[in-house]
C-alpha cells in the first residue's frame, strides 16, 4: 500500500496552510516597545531633574574614584580597548558564519543593521537630542547614547543575527555580558553616565530588529523560489532566554531601590555618597543588558530560519 503524500512545505515552513506561518508581526511589534523604552530613558535620565541628579551622581562617583589615586586610572586603561575588542571578535565571528552558511548575505545584512546602529547613535547624540541644563549637571553637553557601547552591542547583535539558529540564544548571553561589560567600563572609567549606556543596548537593539526583518524577508523570499524549503525552526533557549530578562528585571528594580534616596532629595540641594550611585548605576547597566539582549533573540526568533 503506498502511503499518501504530505502536502509540500509552504514558503513559511507549513504544510498546506495546516501551521501558522511565521510572519513579521512579533520583530514589528518589537520596534515599537524598544522604540518607547528608548524615549522614555532619554526623558527620565535627561529631561527631568531627578533623572539627570541620580544619572550624574554615578558620573561624579566614577570621576572621584579614578582622581583618588592616579595609579587606578593607569590599571585601568585597558577598558579603553574593550569596544575594538569586542567589535573585532565579533567580526570575527561574521566571517565563521558566512563559511558555516556559505552565505554571506546573511551576515552582510547582520553587518549593516551593526553599521547602521552606529550611525544612529552619532546622528541622535550629535544632531537630535541635547540635554537642557537642569542644574544639577557638571557636564553639559549630551552624551547619550553612548557611541562606546553602541559598538560593542551593536557588534554582538550582528553576530546574533547571522549565527545559526542553535547558536544564537547562547550568544545573546554572551552578547549581553560584553556589551555590559563594555557599558560598565565607560562609566568606571568616568566618560559616560548609566542611562547612555543603556540609550546604546536600546539603540543596538532596534537596529537588530530591522536587520532581522530585512534577514528574514531574504530567507522568506528565497523559501519561495526553492521547491523544498526548509521549516521555520525555533532555536534552541527555552526557559533559560526567559529566565535572563527576569534576572535583569530583578537587577534593574534593585537599582531603583537604592537610587531611591538620591531622588527624593534631587534638587532640593541634598548630598549623598556618589558612590552609592556607582553601584547602583553598574547595577542598572547589567540588568538592562539582561532584558535587551535575549529579549531581542526572542523576538527576532520565529520570524529568522535556521
Amino acid at each position: 500500500m503506498v502511503s499518501p503524500a504530505l502536502p509540500a512545505l509552504g514558503p513559511a515552513g507549513t504544510r498546506g496552510g495546516g501551521l501558522q506561518r511565521a510572519t513579521p508581526a512579533l520583530p514589528i511589534l518589537g520596534l515599537f516597545a524598544v522604540a518607547a523604552a528608548f524615549a522614555f530613558v532619554f526623558w527620565a535620565f535627561v529631561m527631568t531633574v531627578r533623572g539627570q541628579w541620580v544619572d550624574e551622581q554615578a558620573l561624579v562617583g566614577a570621576q572621584r574614584f579614578l582622581a583618588a589615586d592616579t595609579a587606578q586610572a593607569a590599571s585601568l586603561s585597558w577598558l579603553n580597548q574593550l569596544p575594538e575588542v569586542v567589535g573585532l571578535a565579533c567580526a570575527a565571528g561574521l566571517v565563521i558564519c558566512a563559511v558555516v552558511r556559505r552565505d554571506v548575505v546573511v551576515p552582510l545584512l547582520a553587518a549593516l543593521a551593526a553599521g547602521l546602529a552606529m550611525i544612529a547613535t552619532q546622528l541622535l547624540k550629535h544632531g537630535l537630542l541635547s540635554r537642557p541644563d537642569l542644574g544639577v549637571s557638571e557636564a553639559w553637553g549630551n552624551s547619550f547614547p553612548s557611541g562606546h557601547t553602541t559598538v560593542a552591542a551593536a557588534a554582538t547583535v550582528a553576530l546574533v543575527l547571522a549565527a545559526p539558529a542553535r547558536a544564537r540564544a547562547v550568544l545573546a548571553f554572551l552578547g549581553a555580558v560584553a556589551s555590559a561589560a563594555t557599558g560598565a567600563a565607560t562609566v568606571i572609567m568616568g566618560w559616560h553616565r548609566p542611562s547612555d549606556v543603556v540609550g546604546a543596548f536600546l539603540v543596538a537593539a532596534f537596529c537588530s530588529l530591522l536587520g532581522a526583518l530585512a534577514i528574514g524577508g531574504v530567507q522568506a523570499f528565497r523559501a519561495r523560489l526553492s521547491p523544498a524549503p526548509r521549516p521555520v525552526r525555533s532555536p534552541a533557549g527555552g526557559w533559560v532566554s526567559w529566565l535572563l530578562p527576569g534576572l535583569g528585571a530583578v537587577a534593574v528594580a534593585a537599582a531603583a531601590v537604592i537610587s531611591a534616596p538620591g531622588v527624593a532629595i534631587a534638587g532640593q540641594g541634598g548630598t549623598d555618597d556618589p558612590g552609592l550611585y556607582v553601584g547602583a548605576g553598574l547595577l542598572f547597566i547589567a540588568g538592562a543588558a539582561l532584558i535587551v539582549f535575549p529579549l531581542m533573540e526572542l523576538t527576532s526568533r520565529r520570524w529568522l530560519r535556521g
